[in-house]
Order: structure tokens, then C-alpha cells, then sequence
């Protein structure tokens, strides 16, 4: 009790805790009256605290740390308490937040369709398949048998005992007990089934196709439930709650037979190496919308990491060897002196106006559209809150989502509104294995070109170009899968291809000191660069890749080819020509499993306070049309 991380009860290190003592508590009943009686006075108060963090992020089923930390430790102990007061001393804690039930419905949701893995996989590890959850919005380790995919069996073991019957139990059986997928990750949680044992249930195909949390603002969308290849899509815009947390509200992915339109980057080492900080955990790594105020200070990180305005490093932590300061990415801002996390309901309640970075204002799903509308702007530094010595970059960051599932076709509306028009403004889409894009095509460097004249491109996976000499998958999946894109909005812009990475004979450099290039036969380009927009006006910021130097998926060796060479190889980015203070996006996504399919023929929507698309498909025309002054959900005709 007296370690200040047991009382951060918004997160893992509280959770950790608590179930101790709940344990240590119930343990003790019969045997020590005096300590056993302590010991529940401090259950009763600490399980207060949770409730009180189960308000701000639980009310979904989601935890502020991401779908890793978030499964293990944070759920897997905050489950666990409460099944110790329930088994013990017949106490049902479960009742007491609606997070417990809406946990099952959350990580069925959360899941990728599919499995991975098996003796058909392209690894043939791990050698039976699993379900795997995403990875947004947090520190993870993707595919993991090791760490988040492990635990998802044991958290909803116990929690479709307890709710029983109910829709959300349904739910996770359908995704998680599936005849091939119904067993432990590893031999080392076979004792999980013999703990929690229920007998094999009836499998019921669930209607709902779509799941939002209200508090930590995912949304988790589904074409349908009957298929491997089912189109799936998250997005996030909540709160900025812990330090595991990534600075992307408003990002999104896609997914259909694989990750199309990924979240990038590795959980490196640890939190306090350049990859994670510089890249994993900024925006430009996510898909999502960058702003460059060239004089944006970045600072601030875990344990108040980063450089000052004048270029001096104010804290390293961690054996790595810095290059540069913590890039200007031209994102999402840190939490300033608050540090990157609200340990507990009384810090956030204090400092709303610094961790409310976020909000999901309106959510829809009437079976023919799932909409989604996101105020991200005070994520950046702006009129309610900049970070100290920043001034505001921007007025409005408005993003919009709908997906029409008769066309199977993903819309995205941005509103951007910059207080100087000379802040470039990026709009991100990344690629795990290549981009095809035309248009007069002038280079800017090895891994950067920019195309003009062209409004279309294809991101494309499929295995065929490896970017390490060894490498079989780029996500532990096979097959052909694309992503079509066309941008209608703005209406002078161009597409800016940064990246590349190619096999190599020899194993490349050892980076940032640490001695853990052994099997990478790779040659990084741009695979991981950003432009760091404060490079010639603040000292010691130099643009620059800042690839991965050890993804803890390596931890498995058997995933040293996929993962080794690094998560995310392309992105392609929508830059608008011209300077203006506010700028419209409107870009068009279509999955695909078909090599030869197309594009439905659009048309662009604009008036003076709207702006839209018209696609024409199977004799129909579908419109949706977005507000450009208000966040009211978009007008979808057909």
C-alpha cells in the first residue's frame, strides 16, 4: 500500500494490486480475524477507487492502456479479484460495473476475423490456430502466445461463467470457442481450463455487427460474421489516459484477409528506446492526420523525456543511443507537466482540460451505415490546451467515418482547421507491403516520390515482394488482399509515397547501441522516417528513419522474419497544394480479396457549407455529404 503504482487504479500496476489484497484478504478469513479484517477495509476502499476509474474508461469494456496492457495485466487482475470475492466469499463484484459484461462484447469485437497460425499458415507457428486482437491505440505485441492473445481465454472463461446466457457471452463463445480455435495458447495454460472450466457451449451466429465504447471512444465495425474474410474496421477517439497510451485519437485500420491499412510500428525493447517514441507511439505511425508548426515543442514523454526549445536533451532513460531530439512529427500533442497519465479519478478530474483529448460526438449503425463522428482537436495543441512554451496549432480537428456495407466501402470526411495556413497538413494512410500509385512522378529522395495528376491508388499485400531475405508474411496471414483509394477532397492536393525497405544478403548495422541485428537481412530506406518538422529552426532535430532496433514479437523467434524487418513498409500521404487555414478531406476506401476488381464511378459534392461524394453502383447512386462547419452526423442518401 505504501508503493504509489498501487494506487494508480486506472491502470495495471492498481489492478495488480488489488487483486493481491483481495487474495491475501480471503486467504486470511478464519485464520488471522485482525489482519484478514485490515486487509478487506483495504479491499473495500481500493475496489471504491476502481469503480471510480470504471466510470472514465470502463463503460465499454475498454481499458486506457490498449487491447495489450489492457488484456494483461490490467483486465486479467481486475478479472481476477472479482472472481475471488464471487468464488470465495460468495460476494458478485461483477455486478457492480457494467465494464465486466461489456468486456466479453468488446474483445469478441476486437478480434481480427480469422485465425493465425496452424499447419496451413505460411509459419506454421504458433502449430494451432488462435485468435488474434488488434493492436490499436497502445504498447502491444502483435500475434503474441506469449502475452495479449494468450490471456483473452482465461479473461473470458471466467466471465462467460459468470454471465451466462446473456448476448455478451454469446458474442465472445461465437469468435473465441470455435472448435479450432477452443484450447490454451501454450501448454502453460492448460491449467486456465482446468481452473475455469465450462463445458463447450452452444455456438450462436451474432446479429449486432458493430460495437462502441463510450468512454475510450473504439469503435469496432464488421461486414459480417460469415466469413474469414469479413471486412473489419476499428477507430479511436477518447481520453488520454496512461502513459501506454499512443498519441493517434482518431486513427483507424482496416482489415479484410489481412491488415490493410495497419497501425505501424513495435513495442521496441522497451518504452524508453527511439523507435517507440519517435515513431510506435506518435501519430505519424498511426493513420491518422498530422499539422507541422515548425517551432512545436516536443517534450514531455514517459518519465518527462524529450529536448527544450533549445535542442537540450532534458531526460533520458534506458540503455539506447539518441541521434536527435524526440522528433517533431507535426502530431498529437504529449499531456505537458500532467505527465503521460491520470493514475487515478481525482488526477483526471483535475486536469480534464489536458487528458480529454478526444470524444466520439455521435455513433451510428442502422445496418446499411455505420457512421462515426470524432472531435480530435484538442489531441493537438490548440485554443483549450497547448503543452507549456507551444502556442495553438490548430482550431478544429474534425474526423468522420462511415462505412456503407452494401458497397463494402469506407468513407472518410476531415475537417482541419490550422491557426497559420503555412502549417503543412498530412493526411496518412500506411501500407505494410506496397503502394501502386501513377501520375507524373518526381523523386524527392530513395523511398520518397511525389505524384501529381492522380486521384487513385491500391495498397496491395500478398507476399510477393519480401522486404527481408527470409521473410515469408508480412502478418503471419497468405493470401491476396487490397485496399482501393481514391481522394476527392481537397481539391488541389498531391500524393507524397514515403518508405521502402529491401532484402539484403548481409545482416544491416547494428542501431541505436544495442547490439540486436543478429538475422535482420534487410536495408532500411524510409520505412519508418519522419520528416521532423522543427529540423534547421530548433537546435539538434534532424529528419531521419527511425526503424525498430528489437520488436518484442522476437521474443518468439520463430516470428524473426515477419516481424524482425519492422511492422509497416509504406504510407501513402495526401498533401494539399496551396496554404489555407482550413483544409476538407474526403478519401474513399474499398477492401478486396479480387485481383481484378475496380472502383465504383464517383463524383464529387460541394457547396458552400458541405462537401461529399456520389459513388454509382449496381444502378444506384449512394451520396454522403459532410457538414463543413458542424459535427452533425453526414447525410447518407440512396
Amino acid at each position: 500500500m505504501r508503493n504509489s503504482d498501487g494506487t494508480a487504479y486506472l491502470r495495471n500496476d492498481g489492478m495488480a494490486v488489488t487483486h493481491g489484497i483481495m487474495a491475501a484478504a480471503y486467504a486470511l478469513d478464519g485464520d488471522d480475524a485482525a489482519a484478514a479484517g485490515k486487509l478487506h477495509g483495504w479491499v473495500r476502499e481500493r475496489w471504491r477507487e476502481t469503480l471510480r476509474g470504471l466510470d472514465i474508461f470502463g463503460r465499454g469494456g475498454a481499458s486506457a492502456e490498449g487491447n495489450g496492457y489492457g488484456t494483461s495485466p490490467t483486465a486479467a487482475h481486475l478479472i481476477r479479484a472479482a472472481y475471488v470475492a464471487w468464488t470465495a466469499g460468495g460476494e458478485d463484484l461483477f455486478s457492480t460495473h457494467a465494464w465486466f459484461r461489456q468486456r466479453l462484447a468488446y474483445d469478441a469485437f476486437a478480434a481480427y476475423p480469422g485465425t493465425f497460425g496452424g499447419p496451413e499458415s505460411p509459419l506454421r507457428y504458433p502449430p494451432r490456430p488462435m485468435v488474434d486482437q488488434s493492436s490499436g491505440g497502445g504498447d502491444e505485441v502483435r500475434t503474441s502466445t506469449l502475452w495479449h492473445d494468450r490471456f483473452l481465454r482465461r479473461n473470458g472463461l471466467i466471465l462467460t461463467r459468470r454471465f451466462e446466457g446473456t448476448e455478451e457471452a454469446a458474442l465472445w463463445n461465437w469468435v473465441y470457442r470455435q472448435a479450432e480455435t477452443d484450447h490454451p495458447a501454450n501448454e502453460a495454460d492448460a491449467i486456465d481450463d482446468v481452473l475455469y472450466w465450462t463445458a463447450p457451449p452452444r455456438l450462436t451466429k451474432p446479429t449486432r455487427l458493430s460495437h462502441f465504447d463510450p468512454s475510450i471512444g473504439y469503435v469496432y465495425i464488421r461486414s459480417d460474421w460469415d466469413s474469414p474474410d469479413a471486412t473489419w474496421i476499428s477507430m479511436w477517439a477518447g481520453p488520454h489516459l496512461d502513459v501506454h497510451e499512443h498519441l493517434d485519437q482518431g486513427a483507424f485500420t482496416i482489415f479484410k484477409r489481412r491488415d490493410l491499412a495497419p497501425k505501424t510500428g513495435h513495442y521496441d525493447t522497451d518504452v524508453f528506446y527511439p523507435h517507440h517514441l519517435a515513431w510506435f507511439s506518435r501519430t505519424v505511425g498511426s493513420n491518422g492526420i498530422l499539422i507541422g508548426d515548425p517551432r512545436e515543442v516536443f517534450r514531455y514523454f514517459i518519465a518527462f523525456m524529450g529536448c527544450d526549445e533549445e535542442g537540450r536533451v532534458e531526460r533520458t532513460l534506458g540503455a539506447a543511443v539518441w541521434p536527435a531530439c524526440i522528433p517533431n512529427d507535426g502530431g498529437q500533442r504529449t499531456m505537458g507537466t500532467a505527465g503521460m497519465g491520470a493514475r487515478d479519478a481525482d488526477v483526471f478530474e483535475k486536469n480534464r482540460s489536458v487528458f480529454e483529448t478526444a470524444r466520439v460526438t455521435a455513433f451510428r449503425d442502422d445496418s446499411f451505415a455505420v457512421v462515426v463522428a470524432a472531435d480530435i482537436t484538442n489531441s493537438y495543441n490548440n485554443p483549450r490546451f497547448a503543452t507549456p512554451g507551444n502556442s495553438p496549432k490548430v482550431r478544429r480537428v474534425w474526423r468522420r467515418l462511415v462505412y456503407l456495407r452494401p458497397l463494402d466501402i469506407v468513407v472518410i470526411g476531415d475537417t482541419v482547421e490550422s491557426t497559420d495556413p503555412r502549417f503543412e497538413k498530412k493526411w496518412l494512410l500506411h501500407a505494410l507491403e506496397r503502394i501502386e500509385v501513377g501520375g507524373r512522378i518526381e523523386t524527392v529522395a530513395e523511398g520518397e516520390t511525389i505524384h501529381r495528376g492522380v486521384d487513385e491508388a491500391r495498397v496491395v499485400i500478398d507476399d510477393s515482394t519480401p522486404s527481408d531475405k527470409y521473410q515469408k508474411t508480412f502478418d503471419m496471414r497468405a493470401g491476396y488482399a487490397a485496399l482501393l483509394v481514391k481522394t476527392l477532397f481537397p481539391a488541389g492536393f498531391e500524393y507524397h509515397k514515403v518508405g521502402g525497405r529491401e532484402p539484403a544478403d548481409s545482416e544491416h548495422a547494428d542501431a541505436s547501441g544495442a547490439s540486436k541485428n543478429a538475422g535482420h537481412f534487410h536495408r532500411h530506406i524510409r520505412d519508418f522516417w519522419v520528416k521532423d518538422y522543427s529540423e534547421g529552426v530548433l537546435p539538434n532535430h534532424k529528419s531521419m528513419n527511425w526503424a525498430p532496433v528489437f520488436p518484442l514479437e522476437l521474443r518468439e523467434p520463430e516470428q524473426l522474419s515477419t516481424y524482425g524487418p519492422g511492422y509497416g513498409r509504406w504510407r501513402l500521404e495526401v498533401v494539399p497544394t496551396g496554404q489555407r487555414t482550413t483544409d476538407h478531406f474526403l478519401n474513399v476506401l474499398k477492401p478486396t480479396v479480387e485481383r481484378n476488381e475496380a472502383l465504383p464511378a464517383m463524383r464529387t459534392i460541394e457547396t458552400e457549407d458541405a462537401f461529399g461524394v456520389e459513388i454509382s453502383a449496381g444502378g444506384k447512386a449512394f451520396r454522403v455529404v459532410f457538414n463543413k462547419d458542424s459535427l452533425e452526423l453526414p447525410l447518407i442518401e440512396r
